[in-house]
Formats: C-alpha cells, sequence, structure tokens
C-alpha cells in the first residue's frame, strides 16, 4: 500500500505571530504518513500519536526526517467551540517552538488532519515516552541511570 499524503492546506492559524522565532509552520503539505500504520500508533489518555515522515527541500536535495505528529482527542461541540480550542493550541504552540533545551522536544511546526484540531509535529523518539519507555526498561536500568533521568526532566522543567 502507498503512503498517504495527509490532504490540507495553510490555515490561517499558520501565520499567528510576526515574530520569526515563534512563527508556526504549518506542515500539513509536507507530512506523509507511514504506510506501516493504518492507525495511531500510540494512544494516550487525551490524545493520540501518528508516524509519520517529514518530506522537504534544501537547496536541490529532498530530505525526509521521521517524526512524530501528535492530535490532542477532544470532542468539539461547535464552531466556536473548536475556534477558541484553535486558537489556545495556536498560542500554546507558539510558546513551545522557541524553546531550545537537550531535555525538551523540539516543535517542528503543526499539521491538520489527524483530528478536529491542528496536531502537533516534533521528532520521532524510537524509544516513545518516558513513560513508555520506563514501562518497558525499568527493571534493567541501575539506580544510577535512573537518577540521571529524573535530573533530566528536571533540567527540563528547570529551564
Amino acid at each position: 500500500q502507498p503512503e498517504t499524503e495527509v490532504s490540507g492546506s495553510t490555515h490561517p492559524d499558520a501565520d499567528i505571530n510576526s515574530d520569526n522565532e515563534r512563527q508556526l509552520d504549518d506542515l500539513t503539505p509536507k507530512i506523509v504518513k507511514d504506510s506501516e500504520f493504518t492507525y495511531a500508533v500510540a494512544q494516550g489518555s487525551s490524545g493520540d500519536v501518528w508516524k509519520c515522515s517529514l518530506r522537504f527541500s534544501e537547496k536541490d536535495d529532498s530530505v525526509t526526517v521521521e517524526v512524530a505528529v501528535k492530535c490532542v482527542r477532544i470532542e468539539i461541540q461547535n464552531d466556536q467551540f473548536k475556534e477558541t480550542v484553535n486558537k489556545r493550541l495556536m498560542n500554546d504552540f507558539s510558546k513551545w517552538k522557541p524553546l531550545r533545551h537537550d531535555n525538551i522536544l523540539i516543535l517542528y511546526g503543526f499539521a491538520y488532519g489527524f483530528g478536529p484540531v491542528p496536531a502537533i509535529v516534533s521528532p520521532w523518539m524510537s524509544n516513545g515516552s518516558l513513560s513508555t519507555y520506563l514501562d518497558k526498561n525499568y527493571d534493567s536500568l541501575s539506580m544510577a541511570n535512573k537518577f540521571g533521568l529524573l535530573a533530566d526532566v528536571a533540567a527540563g522543567l528547570q529551564y
């Protein structure tokens, strides 16, 4: 089965802030769902995660990067509620975008087509979320590794 292109166009929310550092990129036309997965690869209590590829061009070369597309699972009651949720999400995304720290995941941009509201696009983490990683590996981690992870979380939060 061929890769499935997510349909969509640039949305007005994309230019939420004129500040280049907080400029949010609508990556919808550059996102390709992984053909291996028909459904989200991970599900949490409030959202779904899709494994996708982000395709972009640099000069004459095309570059593809594995990404996670994460969409909040929410029931939209009406157009006014959807607009309010979209504005709040885009505001949060614009605050996250300029953050640069070893223990904070980079936000590449957002995409439409994964749910009723914009989804975040970030690097794909092969070990999954910290919770997933700990569920699978906790017993095999040394105490030093466990405290190292704790220190990493604390450093990210302190930033």
